[in-house]
């Protein structure tokens, strides 16, 4: 084991201790390692334990000051790390980790283990490398898809990869890249999300706006992903080739304190469809395609002293080719065009004896241009005939961006046993949507709409975490929000009260927070089904939408298994919905929130969480919520299209050393369906209610969101299997296959009225059939 590093060994003035722990062969941070300080020879009696953040770096005070004392770090993947010196060392320490030959229980860390997304928080679900490789990946391995699995996320439908988290609002729940937030974190209209796997090194699932997602603001919690330092030893290379896309990382060393991380990814759904329709396989190919570039640069300045450079940029583009010969308005002809980009600069430093300080400037923007273009109908040819090339007439142009851009600090430090936190931030927010709409769409899907705001937020908060006696813990916290040009200042705290026992644990938590920006979608609409495209804007004036919870949890461990239990309430207020109208699956998808309604909603549910994580044989991982979310306003009480009350995701896998096979089940109840009760015959007065009525009638709905859809169940499969490749110096090729819904239930989005033959019916809008992928992930 290679000896730790001490730097700048001097008088010992405090019982502190500060360090990195890294990785010994790449010499990347190792994030969650746990590091325990005791008296030698006590078992541990009274031992400080901290664990390292993200950047590996860690603090610990309160401990034992006179030796003989023991240092133990352990970190799942890695064996543990044993140290006995006389007294602890108030420079710097350096602990470097080495890896674990695979089965051997160098992968346990306190309870904590590798592909376990419960054994590392009490209340967040951790996604890492080896959790996205046991859940079959629908196209390809997606982290924002994998936290599906949690029971606080809830998918709206198949299409949109982004949940949403306990009954919040879309807008609520930030998706953080190295902590600037990434709008519309998703390619293909929200199928696939737009983080590459990877560049990834963990992601966090915060169902709470208390906690650990705190200091970020948010009403629904948030999605927090942390990319990798790129490998310290050498150039090392990893990516994927399958039938609809390829990604590539590239990582490696500059010099002796540098390092460098970029990866990239590229679909060809465009050409592979428009190969097929050459052939004769497909009728007319899909002129889409995504790419996405990310980027990352660390300097090490020595002890916990860093910097780095996080940059991400991609492009996704849908170009229907322009046909002359149209018969109907159906075959449009469609423009779209997107990019997104967040850039960041983060700057790490030791305060004090054992304080840290992280620095953050960042800037995420998304902007879209979206125009829809059609010949008249043949109709309006016959009136009106021409000659020559038909005129193409515009039915949607527009478009819109959103931009945030800021600084924050913060300072954490060891004060006794306890852990103080306090930052400041400054941030400013713009959004910007402008759409126009012919009249032939009768704002059905997009609506006329301009909307431009911008606001500053200004927030000062603090946070301290303090152990008790007898295995009692608290954390407590305020934060106060200046919404300049609003006139408002708001008021936020959180508190907890936690008890750890050996094996077991409960606590119980309260929180409330705020956030002045609205969406313009509107969520019933039955194109945000498909379509997770969002547009978030300033609220141009008060009340302040927040929201105010309360969760009571338990967890045990026994041996390798987990259980999580979370029981939880929310209540969101002043918040902005469109007027519920009489189209219900005919809504506009976009609007103006001040043109909206100030409307409140409501949040309880029960999640049980277990896992069971093993190196070899099965493991299994799932979750089950029961919920009740409702929305008010206008004095009607209702339940959002997106929620089901029950949802149960069940994972199991099977590893017998090189091959790995996995099963995922699930299983949703239906979701709120407003009941179509009669059909009245039409006689179109003008030219296009032709187009608003071709069957000739209209169909009158019931109570709103009164009914639901037939229940939910899906099973996907995978099977991936390592290989050794000699190639560059030696690598694994992973060989994979997945199925999606692989006995093609037929799950249903929604239900709309129609007529067969003279006969009313209805027609079922279903969800994803059977989709089988193949591919291959590679490592060099």
């Amino acid at each position: 084991m290679t000896s730790p590093a001490v730097v700048a060994a001097v008088v010992m003035q405090h019982a502190t201790l500060v360090g990195v722990v890294r990785d010994s062969v790449g010499l990347q941070p190792v994030a969650f390692a746990e590091i325990e300080v005791s008296r030698a020879n006590t078992d541990g009696v009274d031992a400080a334990i901290s664990r390292s953040d993200r950047f590996g770096a860690f603090a610990i005070s309160g401990g034992p000051a006179a030796g003989p004392l023991r240092v133990v770090v352990r970190a799942f993947g890695y064996g543990v790390w044993t140290r006995e010196v006389e007294s602890l060392p108030t420079g710097f320490l350096t602990i470097l980790l080495a890896p674990a030959p695979s089965g051997l229980e160098g992968l346990e860390v306190g309870g904590g283990r590798a592909g376990d997304p419960l054994s590392l928080s009490r209340d967040a679900f951790v996604i890492d490398s080896r959790v996205v490789r046991s859940i079959p990946p629908i196209v390809e391995s997606d982290v924002l898809r994998v936290a599906t699995v949690s029971p606080s996320a809830s998918p709206p439908s198949d299409y949109l990869v982004v949940p949403f988290i306990r009954g919040g609002t879309a807008q609520g729940t930030p998706v953080l890249l190295d902590g600037v937030r990434l709008f519309n974190a998703f390619h293909m209209g929200g199928f696939v999300s737009a983080i590459n796997p990877e560049a990834v090194d963990h992601a966090r699932l915060l169902p709470s706006s208390g906690g650990d997602a705190f200091q970020m603001g948010s009403l629904s919690g948030a999605i927090d992903i942390a990319t990798r330092d790129g490998a310290r030893d050498r150039i090392r290379t990893s990516g994927a080739l399958g039938l609809a896309s390829a990604r590539l990382s590239v990582e490696g060393p500059v010099g002796k304190r540098m390092s460098f991380l970029v990866s990239g990814r590229r679909t060809w759904i465009d050409r592979f469809t428009q190969a097929l329709e050459r052939a004769g396989t497909i009728e007319e190919h899909v002129p889409y395609f995504f790419r996405d570039l990310h980027g990352k640069a660390t300097v090490d300045l020595g002890g916990v002293r860093r910097v780095s450079v996080s940059g991400y940029t991609s492009t996704e583009s849908l170009a229907t080719p322009r046909v002359e010969t149209h018969d109907t308005v159906l075959d449009d002809v469609w423009d779209l065009y997107g990019d997104n980009s967040a850039f960041s600069v983060h700057f790490r430093d030791r305060l004090g004896d054992g304080g840290v300080l992280d620095a953050r400037v960042g800037r995420g923007r998304f902007a879209s241009d979206l125009y829809v273009r059609s010949p008249p109908s043949v109709v309006l040819r016959v009136q009106s005939p021409r000659t020559g090339t038909e005129h193409y007439d515009t039915l949607v142009a527009g478009g819109g961006s959103m931009t945030s851009e800021g600084a924050e600090v913060q300072v954490a430090w060891r004060e006794s046993s306890s852990t103080i936190t306090a930052g400041a931030l400054a941030a400013r927010p713009r959004g910007d949507l402008g759409m126009r709409a012919d009249e032939r769409w009768l704002d059905d899907v997009f609506p006329s709409v301009a909307v431009r705001r911008s606001l500053w937020r200004l927030a000062v908060h603090a946070q301290v975490r303090s152990p008790l006696a007898h295995g009692l813990d608290t954390r407590a916290g305020v934060r106060v929000d200046r919404f300049a040009g609003l006139g408002a200042t708001t008021l936020g705290g959180f508190a907890e009260l936690a008890y750890e026992a050996d094996s077991w644990g409960v606590r119980l938590s309260a929180a409330r927070s705020h956030q002045a920006l609205a969406s313009t979608r509107d969520e019933e609409a039955l194109l945000a089904s498909f379509m997770a495209y969002d547009y978030l804007v300033p609220v141009a004036k008060a009340p302040i939408p927040s929201n105010s919870e309360v969760s009571v949890g338990w967890q045990a461990v026994l041996r390798s298994v987990r259980v999580r239990v979370d029981s939880y309430w929310r209540r969101l207020d002043n918040i902005r919905l469109p007027p519920l109208g009489t189209r219900v699956l005919k809504r506009a998808v976009l609007g103006d929130p001040e043109l909206w309604e100030i409307a409140e909603g409501s949040a309880r549910g029960v999640e049980v969480s277990w896992s069971w994580v093993r190196e070899y044989g099965f493991s299994v991982l799932g979750g089950y919520r029961w919920a009740d979310v409702t929305r008010t306003q206008e004095r009607v009480e209702y339940t959002p299209r997106f929620h089901r009350r029950h949802e149960l995701e069940a994972v199991a896998s099977y590893r017998d050393g090189t091959s790995t096979l996995s099963v995922q089940l699930s299983l949703r109840s239906g979701q709120p369906e407003t009941p179509w009760v009669a059909s009245i015959e039409v006689t179109p007065s003008y030219r296009y209610d032709l187009l608003l009525f071709p069957s000739g009638r209209i169909e009158l709905g019931g109570w709103y969101n009164s009914a639901l859809l037939p229940y939910y169940r899906r099973v996907d499969a995978s099977w991936r299997r390592e290989c050794a490749a000699g190639w560059f110096g030696g690598g694994v090729l992973t060989p994979f296959i997945s199925v999606s819904n692989l006995f093609n239930f037929p799950n249903t989005v929604a239900w709309l009225p129609d007529v067969y033959e003279g006969k009313p019916t209805e027609l079922h809008i279903g969800q994803l059939p059977v989709l089988p992928v193949v591919g291959v992930e590679f490592r060099f």
